[in-house]
């Protein structure tokens, strides 16, 4: 497996205050991984995302992120738009993280 993508990985600072609205940046960078990256099945994305008609990925590292903070959403370097992760999947050689296009973050 060839890692050859680099990915960045941010953790949003937006929150929803009542009567104000979203309030905060759109976010940090706070990991910087090459991964390698492929296209999801549409099996897969239909299991994860109840349809197919979103731009989804397969996101394979060979450590886990950090459990100590929250992604919001991932950028992915040659492919336009934000990502939102799905879902993860441990697997024995590394971790695999599914992630859907996003039009909001």
């Amino acid at each position: 497996m060839i890692y050859d993508t680099d990915v960045l990985f941010y953790s949003g600072k937006k929150k929803y205050v009542p009567g104000v609205g979203y309030t905060g940046d759109g976010g940090t960078t706070v990991e910087q991984r090459w991964a390698n990256v492929t296209d999801a099945s549409l099996i897969t994305q239909q299991a994860v995302f109840v349809t197919v008609s979103v731009q989804a990925y397969v996101i394979r590292l060979l450590k886990p992120l950090p459990d100590d903070f929250k992604v919001s959403y991932v950028e992915l370097s040659g492919k336009p738009g934000k990502f939102k992760i799905g879902q993860i999947r441990r697997t024995l050689k590394g971790v695999a993280y599914i992630v859907g296009e996003t039009k909001e973050v």
